[in-house]
């Protein structure tokens, strides 16, 4: 066997392993790396635009059921904690295609949406399942892990990752 036929034999393994190397995800009490969320109605969100804010993100689709009904408890705590430096964006994995669809989905609430195709997401992660919510502090910081933490958020547990960081300054 030549060299050459040798090394396209280890490029499946190699592609699989940087798959779920990157797979991983961000670890909490890590700083995430660069991201860019394109929202819908304008600006885009960054760690450097969003510093000194706290960042809810959470991932969903219109198809997805369980999504749309955390969707209102998103849009209240949104309403409740926006004042203190709380942001909500819900990106949504749709394809362009089923923008309008997103649009009317997002429609009634408050907070930002934005679409994955259009973001630079990386550093979120491989998306595993949904709906996946992400808190990040003022600083950058991972604090909660939408992979490791998955299912449908109640207001419950939105409070209890997002109010220490309100009140400790993260």
């Amino acid at each position: 066997m030549s060299r050459r036929n040798a090394a396209w034999r280890w490029l499946p393994a190699l592609l699989l392993a940087v798959t779920f190397g990157a797979a991983a995800g961000p670890a909490p009490g890590e700083t995430l790396p660069p991201y860019r969320i394109a929202t819908l109605a304008g600006p885009a969100l960054t760690p450097s635009a969003l510093h000194g804010r706290v960042l809810v993100v959470n991932f969903w689709a219109t198809w997805c059921a369980p999504c749309r009904q955390e969707m209102p408890v998103l849009d209240a705590f949104q309403r409740k904690y926006a004042g203190q430096g709380v942001d909500v964006v819900a990106v949504s994995i749709d394809e362009r295609a089923d923008l309008d669809a997103v649009r009317r989905v997002l429609a009634p609430f408050s907070f930002a949406g934005a679409l994955a195709v259009d973001s630079d997401l990386r550093a979120f992660g491989r998306v595993r399942q949904l709906p996946a919510t992400f808190v990040i502090d003022r600083h950058g910081v991972l604090r909660r892990n939408g992979w490791d933490e998955a299912g449908v958020v109640d207001a419950d547990t939105l409070d209890k990752a997002v109010r220490p960081l309100l009140r400790s300054g993260g």
